[in-house]
């Protein structure tokens, strides 16, 4: 299942996804359009602090993964 917090500040198209790090297993934000990746949904929320290209290959976490963080409350 594919987790979206909201709209990207950035291209104003994409959908800002909970995705995970497939090697590491770092969750962060990502937008399905642009592909700017946060570190925290704060800063995705807000547009600020983005990055491009520094995680690798994304996978979909699951619902617990995401509940563990606490991140499940921002998901719409």
């Amino acid at each position: 299942m594919i987790y979206n917090i909201g709209v990207c500040k950035i291209c104003r198209q994409g959908f800002l996804e909970i995705v995970k790090d497939e090697n590491s297993g770092i969750m962060y934000i990502c937008c399905d359009d642009c592909e700017a990746e946060w570190s925290t949904p704060e800063d995705a929320i807000l547009g600020q602090n983005g990055t491009r290209g520094k995680y690798g290959k994304i996978c979909y976490p699951k619902y617990d993964e995401i509940n563990k963080i606490g991140w499940f409350k921002y998901i719409i």
